[in-house]
């Protein structure tokens, strides 16, 4: 079987301790051997392969062994927290430049402590402005959860002034089950101030897409379309699902849809499968597939009703551009994934 993308894990080891971040044993520090990365690239030929963690750079002798072995054989991706070893990767980047980089910042909050319960935000923001003074191309992703979500507006705004210097912000919503009601009022108030013509955010285009064509394939789960490797050579078809070691679930399975009942009639099905399969495993355990996730419910219920409050503010210019952006994304889906 082909996949078009691969997540090599090549480490869980990691100096921080995100606390949305899925990863259980970040003081682990096996490492990836380079036999079962050759295995695996032999097994499914892909298009891409993408280096995560953990923190990729923690063994970052590994990660230069892999990129140089199999440099321009297919489309590299690096993702990272600038925490470790960050300056040597620009200095060797410089040399075999990836694909595509993508930076992990939240903003200026406490959503990302290291082991030490240190604050992490202001160096990492000081890695991200060295970056750009060195010429590298890059994304930053930025997880949205109840620590950042009063800075959504400020957070788009810096994203649109990184966008004048050719760098991509992108935001997601976590998907842990553990936001307050605090957070889903906020959510609600500013949301629709990151619907911007000026600055789309590819989550957006996926659920407007999903919105106008009531169609999920663009913007629910994206599990089983991949495979992911961690450092024991374990495959699994979902990031997260490859923490759960004693659940196996295969492409077609991960696909099925929720069964809880009140699904089957939602009007908001275009846009969820019932949450994370991971997340529901961990509340749910075997019932998982019969249960969906409140919290998904709620933030799904914002994002269709931010989505049609704007779509209902544009005129017919606006709709013009929005059409326009959305072609120039697929057009960036294809030639990402060929």
């Amino acid at each position: 079987m082909k996949y078009r993308e691969i997540y090599l894990m090549i480490t869980e080891l990691c100096p921080n301790r995100c606390e949305y971040c899925y990863i259980r044993n970040r003081a682990n520090p096996k490492t990836i051997s380079m036999d079962t990365v050759d295995n695996v690239i032999k097994k499914y030929n892909p298009n891409r392969v993408i280096l995560f963690g953990g923190e990729p750079l923690a063994d970052f002798d590994m990660y230069k062994a892999i990129v140089k072995k199999y440099y321009g054989q297919f489309k590299m991706q690096v993702v990272t927290s600038t925490s470790v070893n960050f300056k040597e990767f620009i200095e060797f980047n410089k040399k075999y430049p990836m694909n595509e980089v993508q930076l992990s910042w939240d903003g200026f909050n406490h959503n990302r402590l290291n082991a030490g319960k240190e604050d992490t935000s202001i160096k990492t923001f000081n890695n991200i402005l060295h970056a750009m003074y060195e010429g590298l191309r890059f994304d930053i992703k930025a997880v949205i959860s109840n620590h950042n979500v009063r800075q959504l507006i400020s957070l788009h705004e810096l994203f649109k002034k990184f966008q004048s210097h050719g760098i991509s912000g992108q935001f997601v919503i976590a998907h842990r089950d553990e936001y307050t009601d605090n957070f889903y009022k906020l959510l609600e108030e500013n949301l629709i101030c990151t619907f911007d013509l000026d600055k789309m955010y590819t989550d957006h285009l996926n659920k407007i897409i999903a919105y106008l064509n009531k169609d999920d394939n663009f913007s629910s789960c994206d599990g089983g379309n991949y495979i992911v490797i961690d450092p024991d050579g374990r495959e699994s078809c979902c990031t997260a699902l490859s923490q759960e070691k004693s659940l196996v679930m295969t492409p077609d399975e991960i696909k099925k849809p929720c069964l809880d009942p009140e699904c089957k009639s939602c009007k908001y099905s275009y846009l969820c499968d019932g949450g994370c399969r991971y997340e529901r495993y961990n509340a749910f355990g075997d019932k998982w597939r019969y249960h969906k996730l409140e919290s998904t419910c709620k933030v799904v219920r914002i994002y269709n009703d931010t989505i049609e409050k704007w779509l209902s503010s544009l005129n017919a210019f606006e709709r013009k551009r929005l059409l326009e952006t959305i072609q120039r994304y697929k057009s960036y889906l294809h030639d990402y994934y060929s």
